[in-house]
């Protein structure tokens, strides 16, 4: 049934305190900064009536985050929201943030602690940290010594710092100094033509401390995060660096930023652009592990072994798998495009779907090649290129977001081979090639979410056993 909901109404839905609406639905928040997270799902952070989902990179006002969330229709969420329901929400408060000027803290006296933390706690090589006091790129702040290391602009101007405690017990603390400018962080630029990207700054240190030879040649940059910004700085400055080495740490945030900072750089003309990782979770624990310490373990982006999984699977399994029509396809794919979250308990059958999905688009594709004349390629080939080719970086936005893209390739095909005389089986296949990516892309993202919904199902579950 249509309802009609007036502008006025959408904006006072939309200007609900997302706080106040999740603690009176029974969710539980922690504190991230200025924001709150979900304990439920720690990639999704609000703050005020705004929400970001850090994992898909989507995010937006009131409405769009009780859609998704509890997997409503425009029509129920907004009268969720409108507190049609008995409940009546407060609306968020706009607090202007002020401005915030840069400010070096205070430097202690001399720098004993925050040198011994550096190459007793963190093993770095006392030449290296030596080199980097008498810059005065790094020094000890007078209040909680903490190690500051300092970014400076072209003209010697400190712009940036980033603040490590000292303290060996418990988490130390970090965290930039306020008010500074994200593309002056901590660096050192040398004369060759490669520049190493890093993280932290200690990831930095670290990394020059195991590969000491002619350091003092290239140059070294620290994100302060994963954001580019000093990247971009250091390379507009320096038109001697050609090579891009990304060092990022070994973990999925690592990884995910690789590529996107790959990508960045490429669309900028950079053609050298490659991948060090660490052996352990990042250089500092590689410097451990070599001294004989435990050290923290890498971890592989859990995308990329969810698509070693799917390959695997759809490498076993047989050709014969059922065939659909492009009308059934896009029936069922239409149907699947309804659902913000995939139903938990639908799992086997939609993952059995783009299973079959998968290899029938596989085996069309090989099909409109040996049409065009060109070399067709194994399906295990063409298992091998989809998993090299798999970026999770670029795996993001909104389950349903992607099934309908999926529908307007399907789409595309149904034209394409309406008119078979005037087809262009080159470009049909490419357009198949994409749709196995962009399914292969869907049905991560499925399994992520079930992954999420994975510890309510089993509460569900021992709830209704108990009631039996």
């Amino acid at each position: 049934m249509f309802i009609y909901f007036t502008e006025e109404q959408k904006q006072r839905a939309n200007a609900v305190d997302l706080e106040d609406f999740l603690l009176r639905n029974n969710e539980k928040l922690m504190r991230s900064g200025r924001e709150k997270r979900l304990a439920s799902d720690h990639s999704i952070t609000i703050r005020g009536n705004e929400w970001y989902d850090h994992a898909s990179r989507e995010g937006g006002l009131a409405i769009d985050f009780v859609k998704r969330f509890y997997n409503l229709g425009f029509p129920e969420a907004m009268s969720m929201l409108l507190g049609e329901e008995g409940e009546v929400y407060r609306a968020a408060e706009r607090k202007p943030e002020p401005e915030k000027t840069f400010e070096l803290p205070e430097a202690n006296h001399d720098t004993r602690r925050v040198f011994a933390y550096l190459t007793k706690t963190r093993l770095l090589d006392p030449d290296v940290v030596s080199e980097f006091i008498k810059a005065k790129l790094l020094y000890e702040d007078a209040q909680f010594h903490n190690a500051v290391f300092v970014g400076f602009d072209s003209e010697g101007t400190a712009r940036h710092a980033h603040k490590r405690g000292t303290c060996t017990r418990g988490n130390p603390f970090k965290g930039n100094v306020e008010g500074g400018d994200p593309r002056y962080s901590f660096h050192y630029t040398g004369q060759s033509d490669t520049v190493y990207v890093f993280e932290a700054p200690i990831d930095l240190l670290s990394f020059i401390t195991l590969y000491r030879k002619e350091w003092k040649r290239h140059s070294y940059v620290s994100l302060c995060g994963v954001a580019e910004h000093a990247l971009l700085q250091i390379l507009s400055e320096n038109a001697n660096i050609k090579r891009i080495a990304l060092c990022l740490d070994h973990d999925a945030a690592g990884i995910e930023a690789a590529g996107r900072l790959s990508e960045t750089v490429e669309k900028l003309g950079y053609q050298e652009v490659f991948l060090i990782q660490s052996r352990y979770k990042d250089w500092n624990e590689d410097r451990k592990a070599g001294r004989g310490i435990s050290a923290a373990p890498a971890k592989e982006h859990p995308q990329i072994r969810y698509c070693s999984s799917i390959c695997s699977q759809l490498a076993g399994r047989s050709e014969e798998s059922a065939a659909y029509s492009t009308d059934e396809l896009l029936e069922q794919v239409s149907e699947l495009a309804r659902y913000h979250i995939f139903p938990f308990d639908e799992k086997k059958t939609i993952t059995d779907f783009f299973q079959n999905m998968i290899c029938q688009l596989l085996t069309l594709r090989q099909k409109a090649l040996g049409q065009s004349g060109k070399p067709v390629p194994t399906k295990i080939r063409m298992l091998k290129e989809l998993y090299m080719g798999y970026h999770p970086h670029q795996n993001t936005g909104s389950l349903q977001n992607k099934m309908r893209e999926i529908k307007k390739l399907l789409q595309t095909v149904n034209t394409q081979s309406a008119a078979p005389g005037r087809c262009d089986y080159q470009e049909l296949s490419e357009i198949y090639k994409t749709l196995v990516l962009e399914c292969v892309r869907a049905e991560i993202l499925a399994e992520i979410s079930w992954q999420k919904q994975m510890p309510q199902a089993m509460e569900t579950e021992a709830a209704a056993q108990k009631m039996m």
